[in-house]
């Protein structure tokens, strides 16, 4: 059902502000009006429904709601009393819709399902949580899991930003050389009649393309990434990068890895198999592993073991199906699923940091070797030239 926002008096005549769940305008002008208020504004209300929420923000208020909630308050106080203590002011307002639904007689997990802004891994896990009769400890797992997912891509994003920052800066820098120092240079090249040395040429030649093009050049390269975010298809951009090599293989630990540590907090969780590997499958961006996981999923519902099904099955790490059967042979499935999740995380920290070891090096090397190039191409003829003038 909509939300409607409110503004109304009271019995005192003090002005107050509220939501009310109801299914029409009508019914809840009645339901204002049955907490003894006399609304004077009464309208759909027009918040930020559907909006993401932010991770960190997310995370620390369900540790804040786990809290309160182990601490004996029914759940409508904590949130009441969560969502005055939120920094965010758009979690904070999405609380007070989930409140409102919670009044109304909605469950949790139903109040967050209705907002779509939240994770469905969490709508899952807070379902079994409130169905074991323990949502403290589901939305405790949740919060955790959310805190090491994003501590991960903070590390993948930290280790990126040097390299980026070379490589951008090295552009820029041969880019700004190429376009309006060579050009200079060659007008004094050419009163001084001065004949040139090969790479100077080749540079000079360059420079004058380079410089009337450069902006022409640029709309044909912002038009060719329109394209491609928007018209190329998510499965072939997704086929690409899972095939390109060592690129591929460290996305694809990437994404098992996140799987597996997602299929091991819904199975914690209490959720079946079945439908924690549903769940599990929509947590996945790449398009093409999300349609191999959904075929999983079937052969397992026919009666399949979930490590034999992968380890059938192509692009899937060859690591995983043993540590999967190790899990279902000693009935800690869960267990292991982390086990192997972190593994990977850690395996992908180790490549990446291998690759950028490498790489770092030879982007120095490769940015020296190209401004000695430019800096051995000008001085030449300069030398030259002194020594003419001399």
């Amino acid at each position: 059902m909509p939300l409607y926002e409110y503004r109304a008096y009271d019995t005192r005549g003090k002005t107050t502000e509220g939501l009310v769940d109801a299914s029409s305008r009508g019914e809840a002008f009645k339901r204002v009006r049955a907490r003894g208020l006399f609304p004077t504004h009464l309208g759909e209300e027009k918040g930020r429904e559907g909006q993401k929420a932010p991770g960190e923000a997310l995370a620390f208020a369900l540790l804040q709601l786990a809290t309160l909630l182990e601490a004996g308050l029914p759940l409508p106080r904590a949130l009441e009393a969560l969502t005055s203590q939120v920094e965010s002011r758009a979690l904070s307002r999405t609380l007070s819709r989930v409140r409102v639904r919670v009044e109304e007689g909605d469950s949790l997990a139903g109040a967050l399902a209705a907002e779509k802004g939240f994770p469905p891994l969490l709508v899952r896990l807070v379902e079994a949580g409130e169905t074991v009769g323990n949502l403290p400890l589901a939305l405790s797992r949740f919060a955790q899991f959310l805190e090491a997912d994003l501590e991960f891509r903070r590390k993948l994003f930290g280790m990126l930003i040097y390299p980026t920052v070379v490589l951008l800066a090295s552009l820029v820098l041969v880019g700004f050389t190429l376009s309006y120092v060579t050009p200079t240079l060659s007008e004094v090249f050419t009163l001084f009649h001065q004949k040139l040395p090969f790479s100077t040429i080749l540079l000079l030649r360059v420079g004058q393309t380079l410089r009337p093009g450069i902006l022409l050049a640029l709309v044909p390269l912002v038009c060719l990434g329109i394209f491609s975010l928007r018209f190329i298809p998510l499965a072939w951009k997704d086929n690409f990068w899972l095939s390109f090599p060592v690129v591929g293989r460290v996305r694809t630990e990437i994404i098992f890895g996140q799987w597996a540590r997602t299929l091991s907090l819904l199975l914690s969780g209490g959720i079946p198999l079945i439908r924690a590997l549903q769940t599990a499958g929509e947590t996945v961006g790449s398009p093409l592993i999300r349609r191999l996981l959904s075929d999983l999923e079937k052969r397992v519902e026919r009666g399949e073991t979930l490590s034999g099904v992968l380890a059938g099955s192509p692009r899937v790490p060859t690591f995983l199906p043993h540590i999967v059967a190790t899990g279902e042979q000693t009935g800690q499935l869960s267990k292991m699923l982390d086990v192997v999740g972190l593994f990977y995380e850690k395996d992908v920290s180790r490549k990446l940091s291998a690759m950028l070891q490498f790489l770092e090096p030879a982007m120095i090397l490769g940015l020296g070797a190209t401004v000695g190039f430019v800096v051995f191409s000008i001085l030449l003829p300069i030398f030259e030239i002194n020594r003419f003038l001399k």
